[in-house]
């Protein structure tokens, strides 16, 4: 059997049914799941071998090919809305309260960091200047980061957790 090492930041419902209707079995295939925490780290390990597959955004692709050169190849991206606002903690109620406050990100190198740079540019703060980045990983760790008073805010998904703790968008 053929072996197959994919990273994802969260198993998935289709690969829990693929297996447990054999699927892979029937393809040859052994796969091995590795839940990621951070795409920076799951990218890097695409990148040395340690992945044959990663379930990722595209812009994770993207970002590594144009600035580190990575030879890597998007096979499948499906449209959609990428779903993540600037989350804040309860003292937060300006873009101007981010001033001199750290932002909690997955990967400084992130794509998905690009749109929150945007958008604090264009609320004339200046990364570095401004306000700093803690790179803490994936979505429930930017949350951890938060509640702790590590962060002041971050790009998070759609969070009902988020919003009962008085976290807002």
């Amino acid at each position: 059997m053929d072996k197959l090492r994919v990273s994802t930041f969260g198993g998935g419902a289709t690969q829990a049914a693929a297996a447990k209707l054999g699927l892979y079995e029937a393809e040859g295939l052994e796969v091995e799941v590795d839940v990621t925490q951070s795409s920076k780290d799951q990218m890097a390990k695409l990148v040395d071998g340690t992945w044959d597959v990663v379930h990722t955004n595209a812009d994770n692709v993207v970002w590594w090919c144009e600035d580190n050169a990575a030879d890597l190849v998007i096979v499948m991206a499906a449209e959609s809305k990428p779903g993540q606002d600037l989350w804040v903690r309860p003292e937060i109620e300006t873009y101007e309260d981010l001033r001199g406050k750290v932002l909690a990100v997955d990967a400084a190198e992130s794509g998905y960091v690009t749109p929150l740079r945007v958008l604090l540019s264009q609320a004339g703060l200046k990364e570095g200047t401004d306000y700093d980045f803690v790179e803490v990983g994936t979505t429930h760790l930017r949350i951890d980061a938060m509640r702790e008073g590590r962060a002041s805010g971050a790009m998070v998904g759609s969070r009902a957790d988020a919003a009962a703790e008085g976290f807002r968008v």
